[in-house]
């Protein structure tokens, strides 16, 4: 059995990757494995640390990383105090956005997110192996900073969704400028070479992602779907029962409906 790290920004809220990965995360601890979970504070627990001893997620220990922005560089944070001063300051304000691949509270969080590791290191640890999970991509930031601190941590990454988001495919549109499309990729690139493994839910993600420049991380690639809802028996429909589509989650701007519902 293993002891394994979760890294997601989001867990247990009423985002589709939330509820996917609190599935995830009870499956392995219902099949033996210990899971320790860094997350956000985008869901309804209090505290910065919290073990579960009832309910879906009963035997799950889970950190709370804030967005305390004293963590971020301090020529960061005189950049975002100054943008609505003037166009000018307005413009140079997004440098920082730019290099680090997300705003000032994602980057505040993946800090927050790191040292909440290291923590669980010392006080859950050692782990076995670090599974971060898009989406949000500020997990596998955060996965890029905690190796770096624990560098023997193996790592198994997994992506929900084409990333970074200007790869989407058409009908969504994705308005990024040409030095954030470099910064996004070069970050994805570094996820790729320093995961041990690579998880899809899909072979045609695996396959859509995976190609060109990207293409030589295919072999460290598996195909693991969605698991179906391990908290709630499911009965199979009766023939002309009334059909519900019902979307879990949020709409990113790059995604439309109509292509949903035309299907």
């Amino acid at each position: 059995y293993m002891n394994i790290l979760l890294v997601s920004y989001h867990f247990y809220n009423s985002t589709a990757e939330g509820l996917a990965t609190a599935r995830v995360a009870q499956g392995l601890v219902d099949r033996g494995h210990k899971v320790v979970v860094i997350t956000s504070e985008l869901n309804r627990f209090t505290g910065d640390k919290i073990e579960i001893s009832s309910g879906h997620l009963k035997g799950i220990h889970i950190y709370r990383a804030n967005y305390d922005r004293s963590c971020v560089p301090q020529w960061w944070r005189k950049f975002e105090k100054a943008r609505e001063k003037n166009w000018l300051t307005s413009r140079l304000s997004v440098i920082p956005n730019v290099i680090y691949g997300c705003g000032i509270e994602e980057w505040a969080w993946v800090t927050n997110a790191t040292r909440q590791a290291e923590y669980a290191w010392s006080h859950c640890g050692p782990f076995d192996i670090m599974h971060p999970r898009l989406n949000h991509a500020v997990s596998h930031y955060a996965g890029i900073q905690i190796v770096d601190k624990i560098p023997n941590l193996p790592w198994c990454a997994y992506f929900s969704d084409p990333y970074p988001h200007h790869l989407y495919p058409p009908p969504y549109t994705a308005q990024v400028g040409m030095i954030s499309r470099i910064t996004l990729e070069r970050k994805t690139t570094k996820i790729f070479q320093r995961a041990g493994s690579i998880v899809f839910p899909a072979r045609r993600l695996q396959d859509f992602l995976l190609i060109r420049k990207w293409g030589r991380f295919k072999s460290k690639s598996f195909i693991a779907p969605h698991l179906k809802n391990i908290w709630q028996q499911q009965h199979p429909p009766k023939r002309g029962e009334r059909f519900i589509i019902r979307h879990s989650g949020f709409l990113m701007r790059e995604r439309k409906i109509e292509p949903l519902f035309e299907g």
